[in-house]
Parts: C-alpha cells; structure tokens; sequence
C-alpha cells in the first residue's frame, strides 16, 4: 500500500453549529381549543393540552403549541391558520411531529360554504409541511365534538355544529388521511359521552384538555418513545434515517440506523459535534453502516471517556451485533478521544478519519505553540484528567505520544486539515502525527486545504474520504466498496 497525501485547493463557506442531545420538536397545530381559549388565562401556558402532552411526555420532548383562536383549515377565510405567523415559527422549529387539529371552525356556514375546497386545501397544507421536514410524522386529529349547552347533545345551527363536524368534516379528513397515508387520532368518539369537558360547548375545560392530551400521548407514544426493532430510546430523523436517542448506563447515546444494513452491520463512530458537516456520515449511511455517538462532552479523551467509550462499545457489539471493528470518526477536540481509545484498542478498530484534529492537548487547549491558549476550556481539561499543569505538560500520553499500538495493528489513519488552521495548527497536531507514523511504517494520507482555517471542517464532497474508508479501512470484503 502506497503512502500519499492528497492536495486540495479551495476554501468551502459553511456554517458551524453544534447538535447537542437534542430534544424531539413537536408542533401542535390548531385552533382555540389547541391554544387553551377554554381556560382562565393564566392558566393557558400550562394547562392547554399541549402544555399537558409536554408533562407526559417528559424530558427529550419540546413541545409548542401553535393554536390561534377561530382559525380555519380552509384558505379563503381571513381567519385561515395559514394566514397566521406559525407557519414561518414552523418553518424555523422544523418539527419531528406536527399533530393537526383543525375543522372545529370550519363547521360554521360561513366558513363550510367552501367545504369544495376542504379537501385541496388539506393537502396543500401538508405539502407544505413536507417541504418544512419531509422526515417529519404528521398526525391529523378529528375535531372534538361541539354541544348545545342546554341540552349537552350535538349542537346544529349556523355556528360550529356538532352534526357538520360528525357527518360532513370528519369524513373528508379521513379521506386526506386514507389517500396521504397518514395517521388518525380520534378527538371525536372518545368525548361524545363527555360534554361536562366542554362547558361552553366547544372548549374544553382543565379535565377535558387533560384528557384530550392523554388520548394524544397515547397515540403518539409508540413512535417516538418505543424504538424500533432492538433499538430502544426516541426515535426522530437524521437527514431521512431513523435516529434513536437513549440513556445506556447513565451515558447519553444516539445510533443512527440505515435503511438497509451492510453485510457485517458496520459502523462509523462520530466522537464529537454530532451532525455537524454530515457528508461522511449521511454518504455511509447510504452504503449500510449505523452511525453512532455516546456523548463524551469536556473529557478531552481522558481515562473517564475511554472507559464511556469502553461501555458503550461493548453495548453495541454485543447487545445489537455490530462489527466488532468499527470506523472511527474524531472532529477538532474529538481527535483525542479517537485515538485514545484506539490506542488501548488496536484491533477493534479498522482505520481513523481525524479531521482538523486536536492530537495533543498541549497544543490546544493549553496553546503552548502557536495557537491560543484557551483558559477555561484548559481548565475543564485539567480536571477531567486530574493532573496540575505541571503533569499535564509533561505527560507522555496524547496521540501524538502514543502510535506504537496502531501502527503494529496496521490501522490507517486519514487526516483532513486546513493549512491555515491558527486553532490547532497543523505543524503541532497533524504534521507530527504524519511524520511519526510514517517513521513506523503506518499508513496514513492527509488531505490538505490550502487557504483554510479550523472551518470549516469535512469535504464538500465526502467522497475522498468514503473511498478512503471503503478502501484503507479493509472495509471492501463487506461488499460496500463501490468502483467510481
């Protein structure tokens, strides 16, 4: 095998965010009886049914209520939800979940006068949706039963009517969500029986809107609580892949899971700033891996992350059968813990793609060469390894210190780097990584961007770094190396 390094000129413009073990986004869309108009106003915050659903549901979950008094599904109105300004918060929160609770105005003859328009209007509304996250699950709810107040039977007339609303509105949301292929939760048959939920007749009351949001946890549970197949935790969607949030032995976890598995179940493991620049990721997904991530936040790949990382790898071979040697994938400081868990261990590991990596602390946080000296960050690494400055500046234990072990295993490593990286310059991380490993016969490549900084990391076409994968992590045997 030929040792190369591969030059790429041109600076890529992106965005750095950091997705942190975020909380699965619900959009709860609707009218009056979804804001909480039934309810004393200081109430409304916190015992709508959103604001119930959120207790419910517990912590993972952000949950807004988008309801607005009197609004319709139907657009020609001037009171039409669309024409509120949700749909742009929507289009900003980008839900996993939209739950839809709309008709309950429409029934008024004002509005029904267009009921032709019912139906196109529907699915327009959730095209729309779509377009926001075309991963997202929509869920359409029938509309609560209306009452008479003397009576507490169906209510008929001009306004909202129980009866339209049973006999006219509920069959044509059926029939969108027959033909869209989307869920039903039923806010109709459960609380026919119930009126004293609705004093008014139509808004529900703190026990109705209480209830109303069990019907819908209920309903919505098993998606996004339950898993799917063996993986347990929250499920949501990465760029179109189930992804499943969970808490093994207190460790905080994320896999991602392909639609079709490799042969060989292999897997990528992202060290840190889960989802940023996700070509690699989302390109091996494509191919059959999982990708996977436990959350070794201010660890600075001390013994405490190695041992999280020990736990959850064990969790993932032996519990769900994925390969036993796994591709490691470390970003700025997740280049610490990459290697310092291959290092301890060389022959669960089939190569390391380290980009812009920090390979040795002294360099960054602590800034002893070029770079800058970040003090508080420098701090948190000092605790979490437990050393004084004085140890920690004379310790013989960073990557750069520590190749012996890879090298014998035969583990080739891949390093992406941006030659004007002033954050963690290459001369004190990457070139000495180069150079010592070449000096013990191991293969490694680096690419290099010429006129770049620390950012933005990856390529923008991850290819290079697949093939590089595919081809030096001796992943070809798994049937997933591809001739381009």
């Amino acid at each position: 095998m030929h040792k190369k390094s591969i030059v790429i000129a041109g600076v890529f413009v992106a965005f750095f965010s950091l997705n942190t073990f975020s909380d699965i986004k619900i959009a709860c869309v609707g009218d009056s009886i979804t804001a909480g108009l039934g309810l004393p106003k200081e109430k409304r915050a916190t015992h709508s049914y959103p604001a119930v659903l959120t207790n419910l549901l517990g912590d993972g979950y952000d949950v807004k209520n988008m309801g607005a008094s009197s609004r319709t599904l139907l657009r020609v109105d001037k009171k039409a939800w669309v024409k509120t300004g949700y749909p742009a918060k929507l289009n900003v929160l980008k839900p996993d979940i939209i739950i839809v609770k709309l008709g309950t105005n429409d029934s008024k003859l004002e509005h029904w006068k267009n009921k032709a328009n019912f139906e196109s209007d529907f699915n327009e509304l959730i095209e729309e949706f779509r377009q926001i996250n075309s991963a997202a699950k929509i869920y359409l709810c029938l509309p609560v039963p209306a009452f008479a107040r003397k009576t507490g039977r169906l209510s008929n007339g001009s306004g909202i009517s129980g009866t339209r609303i049973l006999n006219e509105v509920i069959p044509l949301i059926k029939k969108v969500a027959e033909e869209q292929r989307l869920p039903l939760i039923d806010l109709n048959t459960p609380f026919v029986s119930h009126p004293e939920y609705f004093p008014d007749g139509v808004h529900p009351n703190e026990e109705g809107a209480a209830a109303i949001a069990q019907v819908v946890f209920k309903s919505i549970r098993p998606a996004v609580v339950e898993g799917e197949g063996d993986w347990p935790g929250k499920r949501s969607s990465f760029h179109s892949f189930n992804q499943y949030n969970f808490v093994m032995e207190g460790l905080k976890c994320r896999v991602v899971v392909p639609n079709e598995v490799a042969a060989g179940k292999p897997w990528i493991w992202r060290a840190r700033f889960f989802g940023h620049e996700p070509q690699v990721d989302i390109a091996l997904l494509k191919k059959g891996f999982h990708v996977a991530y436990v959350d070794v936040s201010n660890l600075f790949g001390s013994p405490e992350a190695v041992d999280r990382w020990n736990t959850f790898y064990t969790y993932l071979t032996e519990n769900h059968g994925l390969d036993s040697k796994v591709v490691l994938e470390g970003m700025s400081r997740g280049g610490l813990i990459v290697y310092n868990w291959a290092v301890r261990n060389p022959d669960r590991v089939h190569c390391i793609y380290a980009d812009a990596p920090v390979c040795d602390f002294k360099s960054w946080p602590a800034g002893e060469g070029e770079g800058k000296r970040r003090n508080k960050v420098w701090q948190q690494c000092l605790q979490a390894y437990g050393f004084n400055e004085k140890q920690a500046l004379a310790w013989k234990g960073n990557p750069v210190d520590s190749l012996q072990p890879l090298a014998e295993a035969g583990v080739p490593l891949l390093h992406v780097v941006g030659d004007a990286d002033k954050v963690v310059p290459v001369a004190e991380n990457t070139a000495i990584i180069e150079a010592r490993y070449k000096k013990l016969d191991g293969r490694i490549m680096v690419i290099h961007k010429e006129g770049v900084g620390h950012h933005p990391h990856s390529l923008e076409d991850p290819n290079p770094i697949v093939d590089f994968i595919a081809t030096y992590g001796n992943l070809a045997a798994l049937g997933i190396a591809e001739n381009r």
